[in-house]
């Protein structure tokens, strides 16, 4: 989480059946939602990335730079101290020079934390504008260089006009991202594996609540399952199996199937896949061999 420089007034934060004690700070909040006393070890960590008016505005005991007339009002530090969790928790310093090189300095100094496999828990809630979208691109680049993964991430919706402020789930954003990337590797490379990852994570649990019986995550598990033998068919080039055209019937048989593919992102990206086999005819054709995906 990266501390803001702001003056927070205290409110709750609710998601769910979840709402937080009342606090100025999100970072409280979001650990309370994160069960992390309960759930994470001395193996996890928790840091906080300061620039150096959030350090002496917000971080310390007794804050400076602000009127912060209101009764109560201390610190991060102390009230992460209070909770007595079980992860150490680290303040990291990071620049609040807003020119280009800062913004690559607070990127490298963020990049530099995450160590080998690491699983990912965010909040974007405060500092500078372009830090969300900073964090990001930068969760893409961990996850293809360190195989980071982000499991949480969200947003402290302070500005919203109810009592009780609602605390946003995003990763629904990160998921976007995630099948985009997939979607490009196969259209690009013929390569099936991100993209079926990618449904199975989706559709087991669907499956396993309504015992297989969901109609859309049994189609949609169909239409994977018939598009790999199919990708596999032609980065081989498996000549017999491709002018045959049984392997492109059967997943324009699959893809008819498709209702409602769980994600309405992933939509347009099932329509573009199915287009790039537009060349190529269902039944048994020589001149199939000339086509282009």
């Amino acid at each position: 989480s990266i501390l803001g420089t702001g003056n927070y007034g205290s409110c709750q934060y609710t998601q769910g059946d979840f709402t937080s004690s009342d606090t100025h700070f999100i970072q409280k909040a979001t650990l309370e939602f994160l069960n992390v006393k309960e759930t994470w070890t001395a193996q996890d960590i928790a840091y906080i990335f300061l620039t150096p008016t959030a350090r002496t505005s917000n971080w310390q005991e007794k804050p400076v730079n602000w009127n912060k007339e209101e009764k109560g009002y201390r610190g991060l530090a102390p009230i992460l101290e209070e909770m007595k969790l079980p992860c150490p928790i680290e303040t990291v310093d990071i620049t609040e020079d807003g020119d280009e090189q800062g913004l690559w300095s607070v990127f490298q100094t963020i990049y530099d934390k995450l160590q080998e496999g690491d699983e990912l828990y965010i909040d974007i809630t405060h500092s500078f504008r372009y830090l969300p979208m900073l964090l990001l691109v930068l969760c893409n680049y961990a996850k293809f260089l360190k195989q980071t993964k982000v499991v949480h991430i969200s947003y402290g919706n302070y500005e919203a006009k109810a009592t009780i402020k609602p605390l946003v789930d995003l990763m629904p954003l990160v998921e976007v991202q995630n099948w985009t990337l997939a979607a490009s590797d196969f259209l690009r490379n013929g390569r099936t594996s991100s993209f079926a990852e990618l449904v199975s994570e989706r559709i087991q649990p669907i499956l396993k609540a309504t015992r297989g019986q969901d109609e859309d995550a049994r189609a949609l598990r169909q239409f994977i399952n018939r598009l790999e033998p199919l990708s596999q068919s032609l980065t081989t080039v498996r000549g017999k199996a491709v002018i045959d055209g049984g392997i492109f019937r059967d997943l324009n048989d699959s893809a008819q199937n498709l209702g409602n593919t769980l994600i309405p992102a992933m939509d347009p990206l099932i329509d573009k896949i199915k287009d790039s086999f537009s060349s190529f005819a269902p039944t048994a054709n020589i001149k199939i061999g000339r086509a282009h995906v």
